[in-house]
């Protein structure tokens, strides 16, 4: 089973309407950890789709940390070296 469950701090939520007309938004959540005494933060970028999407949106500005439950996708691009996980 593929699932992760995150807390941290919510940052940088943007908006958009897949061409379905399904409302998505996009947005960081920072997890900060301590390596050999100094403070470091690694932020996980999260997708939300429909109902979640549009209470994220409208609630937006309200948070300061969230929790969130999930699947994680890494998505390989083509011509890119590189790969993101969501």
């Amino acid at each position: 089973m593929n699932s992760i469950s995150v807390s941290g701090k919510f940052a940088n939520l943007k908006s958009k309407t897949t061409q379905s007309g399904t409302k998505m938004v996009t947005f960081g959540v920072g997890d900060q950890q301590y390596y050999n005494g100094e403070k470091k933060t690694q932020w996980l970028n999260c997708i939300a789709f429909g109902k979640r999407a549009e209470t994220l949106e409208k609630f937006s500005t309200l948070l300061d940390k969230i929790t969130v439950a999930g699947k994680v996708e890494v998505n390989t691009y083509e011509g890119k070296n590189g790969k993101v996980t969501n």
